[in-house]
């Protein structure tokens, strides 16, 4: 297909620039490089804390805090493709997808999802909900401006507390859980796994993992999205679907891949234009890259979809 026909930014674009686009790499990795444009200003004090920091990561006092990387160049393409969308999407595909399983209690419903986000037809009803509109996190309400202070909030992710006074870092004991690294994951291939459960009445950052388990719903208003039927409960994908419609095989063959595979065993007719929302772009992100989060929980009536 060509760059400049249309659906190429979706059919041609995404299968080339999405997978790989989003990674994981340690929370201490970003406070190095925070450090460093601090390491101007205040050489000697910057040193320092880097080198206490050092110490408390060699002697197993940190928490073992992972932090989401995207490739900035597959983002130049992909904003200049789908503009604004994309970075909506890409803010929904960091904690705002959740995965609803229906009944099946002798099938794993992490399996099931993993089927689900490979094009494949899982063993059980998958339905995914996606947040409405992207979710401002804590730290972009309020991140401290002052470099110290923004240091200290950094060092407090990891289980560390900086003495203001001495300038010093310690293992901060209140912070710390009983296990300094995430409790050992269950398994359950192509890079998804369940989450640790968090003890009732500590707080712990929030690093999500491919697959966690969510007992409760969503308190956001969300909206239903199906990467196989590609339909969206949004109104802006209601009212791009107009044109003329051709059936999943047509557009499996316009593309390539993952993509491919989610069309090919659609039972749908899909519009021309192919509607494209946020919602279904946050739900490709995901299934090209399992670093981002999907919460899983498992439904038992019709109402909780």
């Amino acid at each position: 297909m060509d760059l400049l026909e249309q659906d190429a930014a979706i059919l041609t674009l995404v299968p080339s620039l999405a997978p790989g686009l989003v990674s994981r790499r340690p929370y201490v990795d970003s406070l190095y490089t925070f450090l460093d444009t601090l390491n101007d200003a205040r050489p000697e004090l910057v040193s320092a804390i880097r080198s206490s920091v050092e110490k408390a990561v060699a002697a197993g006092q940190c928490k073992n805090v992972s932090t989401v990387h995207v490739d900035s160049d597959k983002t130049v393409l992909l904003t200049y493709a789908f503009g604004d969308l994309y970075s909506a999407a890409l803010a929904l595909a960091d904690g705002g997808i959740e995965a609803l399983v229906a009944g099946g209690e002798h099938h794993s419903a992490p399996e099931a999802v993993q089927k689900y986000m490979r094009g494949q037809t899982p063993p059980v009803p998958v339905f995914m909900r996606v947040d409405l509109a992207p979710r401002q996190t804590s730290e972009q309400q309020a991140a401290p401006v002052h470099g110290l202070l923004r240091a200290r909030a950094m060092l407090e992710v990891l289980g560390l507390r900086l003495d203001l006074d001495t300038l010093e870092v310690h293992a901060d004991s209140e912070m710390q859980t009983d296990a300094r690294d995430d409790p050992p994951a269950a398994e359950t291939g192509h890079g998804m796994h369940l989450g640790p459960q968090v003890p009732k009445g500590k707080h712990v950052p929030q690093v999500p993992k491919k697959l966690e388990t969510c007992p409760e719903p969503l308190q956001t208003p969300t909206v239903l999205a199906d990467l196989h039927a590609w339909f969206c409960s949004c109104e802006p994908f209601s009212r791009a679907c107009v044109g003329h419609f051709r059936s999943g095989t047509q557009v499996a063959a316009q593309t390539s891949g993952l993509l491919a595979r989610f069309f090919q065993g659609s039972r749908c007719n899909h519009a021309t234009p192919l509607p494209v929302c946020m919602h279904l772009l946050a739900l490709v992100l995901s299934a090209y890259n399992p670093a981002l989060p999907v919460r899983v929980r498992r439904i038992t009536r019709a109402r909780e979809i």
